[in-house]
């Protein structure tokens, strides 16, 4: 039955793969590192923040691409540093996140994550993050969606 399919394939992705002890032991910041890691920051202007990464083996789903889950969190972690590029004073928290993956990122592939701040409204920032093959744009490039692997929006509000 289908139903039983829905449970059975979450159980089986929730197989443990390291012991409880171990997992339960990684520091409070472990998944950020584990996304963040290898990633460059190449440029921070007002209201634009440009990081760059090669994509890493830990990333890849089932398919040997970015996963979605990954690429949404890299989205969510960047994006909250780019509040401070709006003036803001502290990072902001996602309050939307909506993405379109328009394309499949591969491991060893370079990418470039644009994070271009586009309108603030009570007191609301958007962003708007591409995700492009690195060597197709230069950085002071307006990254269009046909441009682009994913095009994510991203609201944000700031933590009081």
């Amino acid at each position: 039955m289908a139903l039983e399919s829905a449970k059975r394939s979450l159980e089986e992705a929730a197989v443990e793969t390291l012991p409880t002890p171990a997992l339960d032991a990684l520091p409070s910041k472990f998944y950020d590192a584990f996304l963040l890691r290898g990633l460059r920051i190449d440029l921070v202007e007002p209201g634009r923040l440009l990081c760059s990464l090669i994509i890493p083996a830990r990333l890849l789903n089932t398919g040997n691409f970015l996963h979605g889950g990954a690429t949404a969190s890299l989205v969510d972690l960047i994006g909250s540093a780019a509040f401070y590029t709006a003036g803001a004073k502290t990072r902001g928290t996602p309050l939307e996140i909506g993405v379109s993956y328009l394309d499949a990122a591969f491991a060893n592939v370079a990418v470039r994550l644009l994070m271009p701040f586009v309108i603030a409204t009570k007191s609301i920032p958007t962003f708007v993050a591409c995700i492009t093959p690195l060597n197709t744009l230069p950085p002071s490039a307006h990254i269009k969606p046909g441009d682009a692997v994913v095009v994510a929006s991203v609201e944000l509000f700031c933590r009081s």
